[in-house]
């Protein structure tokens, strides 16, 4: 808990100057920062506070960039507080974000991370499902790293 002040206070800071050159990116990602430490607190109202904070924020970029990060971060912080629903709510609209302006590297990790999430809950088939989605996207874009981490995860859930 000694470091957690300090953070706290440094990324409140950082709104504070962000806010003043109305930079909503940074403020995005200090909200974000903000979620993840509350997370780590098990402090589950604050947690949801700050990133739906970032999310608004994010929103009001119009940057679909910046919407995708921060939805994904939101997933983050939902799966680290054990809300699998919410988790892959967050998810969703973070792919749908990061679809519109083509970024596939992205969509590939968050058909990744939603897997995962349905593995850890026991939905093997709708995990194949997503799996097959980030498979399909990474060997559109020839994304070889992406097609092996997949392809390991696909043949853990035959096994």
């Amino acid at each position: 808990a000694g470091l957690i002040e300090p953070a706290q206070q440094h990324w409140l800071s950082a709104i504070g100057y962000a806010g003043e050159s109305e930079n909503l990116p940074l403020q995005v990602k200090a909200l974000n920062n903000l979620a993840d430490i509350q997370g780590e607190l098990y402090d589950k109202k604050s947690a949801y506070t700050y990133a739906n904070m970032a999310n608004s924020l994010a929103e009001e970029t119009h940057d679909n960039k910046v919407k995708g990060y921060s939805y994904r971060r939101s997933s983050q912080v939902s799966e680290y507080l054990n809300d699998d629903a919410k988790a892959l709510q967050y998810l969703k609209k973070s792919t749908q974000a990061y679809d519109a302006v083509k970024d596939k590297k992205n969509v590939i990790e968050n058909y990744i991370s939603a897997a995962d999430i349905m593995v850890s809950v026991g939905n093997s088939k709708k995990a194949r499902n997503l799996l097959d989605k980030a498979y399909i996207t990474a060997v559109r874009t020839d994304n070889k790293n992406a097609i092996s981490t997949i392809s390991t995860k696909i043949a853990k859930l035959a096994a």
